[in-house]
């Protein structure tokens, strides 16, 4: 936030072929929703070596909900 880096855990999406982490969700009348994405560079994305469906980012990302006045 502001000009602190901090690791976090996201949930790993794609859409047209490119990964997402999914940042936070809501609930729209009971159907849960994504509210929240960045777009992850692929070659950055390193498997976990001790569990399935886990990768780490090996870069850092902007989280959109703090990201004002920029662009």
């Amino acid at each position: 936030m502001g000009g602190e880096v901090s690791e976090r855990v996201s949930d790993l999406v794609f859409a047209d072929g490119k990964p997402h982490a999914l940042i936070e969700w809501i609930d729209i009348g009971g159907v849960r929703t994504p509210l929240y994405t960045c777009e992850l560079d692929k070659t950055k994305l390193v498997p976990a070596a001790d569990a399935k469906a886990v990768f780490y980012y090996v870069g850092v990302t902007t989280d959109p909900r703090f990201n004002f006045g920029v662009g």
